[in-house]
């Protein structure tokens, strides 16, 4: 009998037992998935609106200056928290992330909740009912007094201006550090632009070949672009990969745009740079057009600082050059796309022939020296000519061919259209 009654309240005890075991199995896990995050984010705003309050209660007891300062402090303190707002929510993410997630798995794997998960859900509701009934007006008077007898307000002030300080040369190497990479993306993508043409110019014959030509052409004018570079804040080899990119350094080029002459120039620019332009001499065929050429060139240089934005706008124009970098900037990524192909082209091209000339040993580069045109010049006499001759009796009375005689007078317009008492240079001789 005793024994029934004992087995009876032992199977009485377990079913209990098991009833407890599958509540806590089944919705124990579940509420604390919820209630577990639920506790750490209400504690927070708890503290959070309790701060408040006992801020907004002990205002009206300060003077302006110190509201004012506090105000700053606390609008300081919420900047620094926007601004790094990521990382506050992340901190505050994590652990209501951890603490849902681990109950989730004990549901997922049937582990039964510890008896301690009661425990922290009493203290968790004890803490929350404790913050938010806690009374902040016992402390206003203390803290007004705290702040008034510690100058709490100027040290507060301080900290403010510090904090400014810091927020604004965070800003300030930042923005430095984005400017640093970004000038040396560009470097590194404009170098790599002119990395392949070099390879273009120097890995084929024909193109190495014709530019050996250019530069050949060239060589008779050195001593002028020399000059040139000397009276400028320009490169001897900068000019001349200029002038072969612009003509070959052929006197005679002439472009689609109608500029010609070995610096490309159109005729208003030719006269604003001093060039005679008439209908019998056109100095823009002569190679003194190179000097000026120099002087253009410096001049757009010292507008827009260096000689990639220089050459752009001897290309393309002042004027869109100018618009161009108002709106994109002076970074080559940045513009490069902005420009026509044909400027874009050209630019690659003037820099890729500085490139080899700057570095001739390297790329094992030579060309043909060709004889200066000024001792062709020191060698010439000036003939006026008479009322009633032509180039071809001027020739033959010198003994020249009509080759030479074109050589010397580059800037003759039209040698079948000469005047006379115009002076044309000849070789030292006889008539």
């Amino acid at each position: 009998m005793i024994e029934k009654i004992t087995t009876k309240i032992k199977n009485k005890i377990d079913s209990f037992s098991n009833l407890k075991n599958n509540f806590r199995l089944k919705y124990k896990n579940t509420i604390d998935a919820v209630l577990d995050p639920g506790f750490v984010l209400v504690s927070g705003l708890g503290l959070t609106y309790k701060c408040a309050e006992l801020i907004a209660n002990t205002i009206p007891s300060l003077s302006q200056y110190q509201q004012n300062m506090l105000f700053a402090g606390i609008t300081t303190t919420a900047m620094i928290a926007l601004y790094n707002g990521k990382k506050i929510f992340s901190l505050i993410k994590k652990p209501i992330n951890s603490l849902h997630e681990e109950a989730k798995t004990k549901q997922q794997n049937k582990i039964i909740p510890k008896k301690t998960t009661y425990i922290k859900t009493l203290i968790g509701t004890t803490l929350i009912a404790t913050i938010f009934s806690f009374n902040t007006k016992s402390l206003e008077h203390n803290i007004s007094e705290y702040i008034m007898d510690n100058n709490i307000d100027k040290q507060i002030a301080v900290v403010v201006e510090n904090l400014e300080t810091t927020i604004e040369d965070r800003k300030e190497k930042q923005e430095e550090r984005r400017c640093k990479q970004k000038k040396e993306k560009s470097e590194k993508t404009f170098e790599k632009d002119i990395d392949r043409n070099v390879c273009l110019l120097l890995g084929n014959q024909y193109n190495k070949k014709r530019i050996m030509k250019h530069f050949s052409n060239l060589s008779q004018y050195e001593d002028i672009i020399i000059n040139a570079a000397e009276k400028t804040d320009l490169k001897k080899n900068y000019l001349l990969s200029v002038y072969a990119s612009e003509s070959g350094g052929e006197l005679r080029a002439k472009s689609k745009a109608k500029a010609v002459g070995p610096a490309q120039f159109m005729i208003p620019t030719a006269i604003d740079l001093g060039l005679e332009v008439n209908d019998f001499i056109d100095e823009r065929y002569h190679p003194k057009s190179l000097e000026k050429g120099a002087v253009y060139l410096n001049k757009l240089k010292r507008n827009f600082g260096n000689e990639l934005l220089a050459s752009i706008a001897y290309n393309w124009g002042y004027g869109r050059t100018k618009k161009l970098i108002k709106k994109h900037g002076t970074n080559w990524n940045d513009i490069k796309d902005e420009l026509p192909t044909e400027t874009k082209n050209y630019v690659i091209r003037i820099f890729s022939r500085k490139e080899i000339l700057d570095n001739m040993q390297q790329y094992e580069f030579t060309y043909n020296q060709k004889p200066l045109f000024s001792q062709k010049i020191g060698n010439s006499n000036n003939h006026v000519v008479k009322q009633g001759e032509n180039i071809y009796q001027i020739r033959k009375n010198y003994g020249m061919t009509i080759d030479s005689l074109k050589e010397l007078n580059p800037e003759i317009r039209d040698y079948a259209k000469i005047r006379p008492n115009m002076k044309i240079r000849v070789v030292n001789g006889k008539m």
